[in-house]
């Protein structure tokens, strides 16, 4: 998937951002203290390893992630440097505003943000190992959606998401969400 918006052109394929003008580093130089010494096979496959070795990080580049939750994503090992170097902006829950904790568990699928988030961002500082070629971007986190109940009210809530990134100024989205049936009354399915 191309996306082009102002001089700033991206190429994302299965949630991965591959490329980005304006995502690389001018100086070239490594601005984050953890260099990898390793790259996760995904990585390797797709060659990710040359857009590291060109200093292309996604620095100043704003990601959302719409998705179901991000159960305990702060005290995964693979997000330390996102936390740590303040890279996860703002969160915010569509579905439950009163919600104390974010990174809680609902439902059995809260976990699948998370993993999104490690495969777009993710760098274990202890294995020095690259899971995400995005690892500098500044990231805005939705939650829109529950696992264990489907309406029609969830699309109005990744709707409000995309409202609120593009007032946040993201520029690049990810959703790996479907709303074409399995909703809790089938005369909403739209198959």
């Amino acid at each position: 998937m191309w996306l082009s918006m102002n001089r700033l052109i991206c190429v994302c394929i299965a949630g991965f951002l591959l490329w980005c003008t304006g995502c690389q580093n001018p100086s070239g130089e490594v601005p984050v203290a953890i260099v990898p010494t390793n790259f996760d096979s995904t990585l390797i496959g797709i060659n990710a390893t040359s857009f590291y070795q060109k200093g292309i990080r996604a620095k100043g580049v704003k990601v959302g992630i719409i998705d179901l939750g991000f159960h305990l994503a702060p005290k995964d090992k693979k997000l330390q440097s996102l936390f740590e170097n303040n890279l996860i902006a703002e969160v915010r829950d569509f579905t439950n505003s009163h919600q104390q904790d974010f990174y809680s568990s609902t439902s059995y699928l809260d976990w699948h943000g998370k993993q999104v988030l490690n495969l777009i961002g993710g760098l274990d500082v202890t294995t020095k190992t690259q899971y995400g070629i995005a690892n500098e971007a500044t990231f805005y986190l939705a939650i829109t959606d529950h696992a264990d109940q489907e309406s029609r009210d969830e699309e109005a809530n990744l709707l409000a998401a995309l409202a609120w990134f593009n007032s946040q100024g993201v520029i690049i989205v990810h959703s790996s969400l479907g709303y074409n049936y399995c909703v809790d009354d089938p005369k909403e399915n739209y198959l």
